[in-house]
């Protein structure tokens, strides 16, 4: 101890332990090699890396396997944007057990552009491999979003390893992992835990929200809904899942993703805090510093899909830009509480928290590691932000809706007043002008009562139906007084005819029309000596069209009649069918048959005076207990149930399906009470006429 003592009062004793100090160091620098440790099941290995520079890009794993490599600096091994260098990297592993050992070495960063890997033995090049960001997925040797490279240590033996790291001019932080296989196995399960769960929350978030759109049609919405894509898609592109699932064969547009997408968000952000706050609650100096940073944003997106170096700088300057829209958006936030702080107030929360995930991000991006804060901060800020975001759009829309009301309330309170006067006014107005309109109304009442009997005089009743068809039933209702509907019966040879005619509109007009339709049908029953249907159509499209376009008045030529014409020949038991745009229904033994008519209506639109349709004829032997039905268009088309809709023709044949069976005479009555069941207290949209013909 005296000696000891001695020795330390030298004068040169200090000097010699700080220069021995020193060359322990750096022989232990330059020396790195880490001892296998059975049972250590992840090792960092920056601590035991040599960094050595190629300013040329041109050497061989066999040139710097001669060369001094050298220590990273402080930052570890990261490597700064723009500096157009290749680096290597040295990893020595001594393994000093008798039996082989089998390890993953795990590059913790998704985004390396270029990775030479080699493994050397005894100065032998045991394997060499190319992979990296800018190379299609299946060049990795595990297929997973991180690089990852299984290694075999042989018994008692040293490996060297050489990593070529191409940054193509971007900035690249390196964590090396050495993983024994379970250890990484649960790794990688619990980081695809985290990344489903968070972009299960942006994806619900997507949804949840183009819902919201689809109720409220507010563009606000879609514009965060943008922003939420582009915030996803620079994540999916940060955690190495692009390339490993939207683009595995299209690296460099999987590479571009990142920045257009970061951009892109940026945009949206923009307009949507914009509106989100309201133009009324932001100054001047707000409104346009959104706007700068918007249009600075779009600006940025063409450039995304350039070179590599122009891929480089947007790279860049997304990382600047994503902080500064952030910050933009949460002054936004600051200035909007004075004049609507509840929506301020969750609007600026949310952004705190998503900004101090994106400040997390930067930070890395700069070689600033903080451990797992560095892989998840911006996760976390992303799914804390979408939480409190869900309570400030309702908040937003609560206010808009009380807003509405607001509005709403003053403009009835306005109106009313208005009413009020305008009703003072108009009262004796309406007195005598009610007076008026009474007197006219009756006497236009009159006038179409008297219209009605005419068309009664001219048109067949339903006496004249059962005369020839004594197994039949009607159902006739007219829209209003007089009918657009109509049928015609006739005895012709040794066959009966029945037509049903549904003409062009309803009331006076439709009623005219069928008078019209009455006298052909009497026209070609005279002097026309056929029992064909099908010819009947010809020759009553033929006649129509020349009366019509007679006047040549255009407003004519929208006329049209759409008709159900069968002949039934008593004898043979055969009904031969015709129709135009209207069908004939049998139902034989509880099952209903459609014969379609012709595509074609009576008339059509007119425009050719020359030129008929043809129309098909349809043979059809019934038997008896047959049940035939023709009908116009109006029972299928009339309004009715919960919610308000068409009874459509499916229901109507469900209905008829239901009353076949019944005795043909109580028929017409089972379709009023069911029409009346639909209808409710909605008016009758059109004429309704169905006929019903028993085969006995």
């Amino acid at each position: 101890m005296y000696c000891i003592q001695s020795y330390m009062r030298k004068p040169y004793f200090l000097p010699i332990m700080l220069l021995a100090c020193l060359l322990h160091l750096l022989v232990k620098g330059k020396s790195r090699t880490w001892v296998l440790e059975v049972g250590a099941s992840q090792v960092d290995l920056v601590p035991y890396a040599l960094v050595l520079k190629d300013s040329s890009g041109k050497l061989t794993w066999q040139q710097v396997k001669a060369m001094d490599f050298g220590l990273p600096d402080e930052r570890g091994l990261y490597f700064p944007h723009h500096n157009n260098c290749i680096y290597w990297i040295k990893l020595t592993i001594h393994n000093p057990y008798q039996v082989p050992v089998n390890r993953f070495l795990q590059i913790h960063n998704p985004t390396i552009n270029r990775i030479g890997w080699y493994v050397v033995q005894k100065d032998k090049l045991l394997e060499e491999r190319q992979t990296g960001d800018a190379l299609p997925f299946y060049t990795r040797p595990v297929q997973n979003n991180y690089f990852i490279f299984p290694i075999t240590l042989p018994a008692n033996s040293t490996t060297e390893f050489f990593l070529r790291i191409d940054t193509e001019s971007d900035a690249v932080n390196l964590p090396l992992v050495l993983w024994e296989a379970r250890s990484l196995l649960e790794s990688i399960q619990q980081e695809r835990w985290i990344f489903g769960l968070f972009y299960g929350i942006l994806l619900f978030t997507i949804v949840f929200h183009l819902f919201l759109f689809y109720k409220l049609n507010d563009t606000t919405i879609l514009y965060y809904i943008g922003y939420v894509l582009g915030l996803g898609g620079f994540m999916l592109c940060m955690d190495g899942l692009a390339a490993q699932y939207l683009l595995p064969n299209l690296p460099a547009l999987a590479n571009s993703l990142l920045p257009f997408s970061a951009s892109f968000g940026g945009v949206c952000l923009m307009i949507f805090s914009r509106k989100y706050l309201g133009r009324e609650n932001l100054p001047v100096w707000s409104r346009w510093s959104l706007l700068a940073v918007g249009l600075l944003c779009a600006l940025l997106m063409p450039f995304c899909f350039g070179s590599n170096e122009v891929i480089t700088y947007a790279i860049i300057a997304a990382s600047v830009i994503i902080p500064i829209c952030s910050i933009v958006a949460v002054v936004a936030g600051i200035v909007a509480y004075r004049t609507d702080p509840l929506r301020a107030k969750y609007f600026t929360t949310a952004f705190i928290f998503l900004m101090g995930g994106v400040v997390l991000i930067a930070i890395k991006g700069f070689g600033l590691a903080l451990g797992q804060w560095n892989e998840h901060g911006l996760k976390l800020g992303v799914a804390t932000e979408v939480v409190i975001f869900a309570f400030a759009i309702t908040v937003r829309f609560k206010q808009m809706e009380e807003r509405t009301q607001a509005l709403a309330l003053s403009h009835l309170q306005n109106l009313n007043r208005m009413k009020d006067d305008y009703n003072r006014s108009l009262q004796e107005e309406v007195a005598r002008r009610t007076a008026e309109l009474s007197t006219a109304n009756q006497k236009l009442t009159d006038s179409i009562r008297y219209a009605k009997r005419l068309q009664q005089a001219v048109l067949h009743s339903q006496a004249d139906l059962l005369q020839i068809f004594p197994n039949s039933a009607v159902l006739d209702l007219p829209r209003d007084i007089v009918s657009g509907d109509f049928f015609w019966v006739e005895n012709m040879g040794s066959k009966k005819i029945l037509s049903v005619v549904d003409c062009t509109g309803h009331g006076a007009h439709g009623a005219f029309m069928s008078i019209l339709g009455c006298r052909l049908f009497n026209e070609i029953a005279e002097q026309v000596v056929t029992e064909c249907p099908a010819e009947w159509l010809m020759h009553l499209d033929r006649r129509f069209r020349r009366i019509l376009l007679g006047d040549q008045d255009e407003e004519l030529h929208a006329a049209s009649m759409d008709v159900a014409l069968l002949a039934y020949d008593e004898a043979a038991c055969v009904v031969e069918y015709a129709g135009a745009r209207r069908p004939l229904y049998l139902f034989r033994n509880g099952i209903l048959q459609v014969y379609k008519g012709s595509p074609f209506a009576i008339g059509g639109t007119l425009s050719n005076k020359h030129s008929s349709p043809l129309f098909q004829k349809q043979r059809i032997e019934v038997q008896p207990g047959d049940i035939l039905y023709l009908f116009s268009d109006g029972y299928a088309d009339q309004f009715g149930g919960q919610p308000e809709r068409k009874l459509t023709l499916e229901r109507f044949r469900q209905i008829l399906t239901t009353i076949h069976r019944v005795d043909i005479r109580q028929q017409a009555e089972l379709l009023k009470y069911n029409l009346t069941e639909w209808q409710q207290t909605l008016p009758q949209t059109d004429d309704i006429l169905v006929i019903a013909l028993a085969i006995s």
